[in-house]
């Protein structure tokens, strides 16, 4: 196996556990990508090199809720808010008179 090819698998295989995790061990990142510590370390040279190479493919999302929720189906809101039909997100259940 290349050099190239071992890179891709290691940052292939770290990708997922970097949005899992918020620590991360060189032998986590080498167990994930089927190999021992000594070859991932013969590929980068320390555990910040994996992230930045991770980082670098485009393939690795800048926040955990990014990678969580691509889609943005999740909106993060703060207090409550007029839906139109009525208040959403205070608890209640007030709705507009009919003006």
């Amino acid at each position: 196996m290349g050099q190239d090819q071992l890179r891709e698998i290691i940052v292939r295989a770290a990708i997922p556990l970097i949005v899992e995790y918020d620590t991360l061990a060189i032998g986590r990142i080498a167990q994930a990508a089927g190999i021992d510590e000594g070859a991932l370390l013969a590929v980068f040279d320390d555990k910040d090199a994996v992230v930045r190479a991770c980082m670098a493919t485009g393939g690795f999302p800048g926040n955990r809720q990014a990678a969580r929720d691509p889609a943005g189906r999740r909106r993060q809101t703060v207090g409550p808010r007029w839906t139109g039909s009525g208040w959403v997100g205070d608890g209640s259940a007030r709705v507009r008179s009919g003006t």
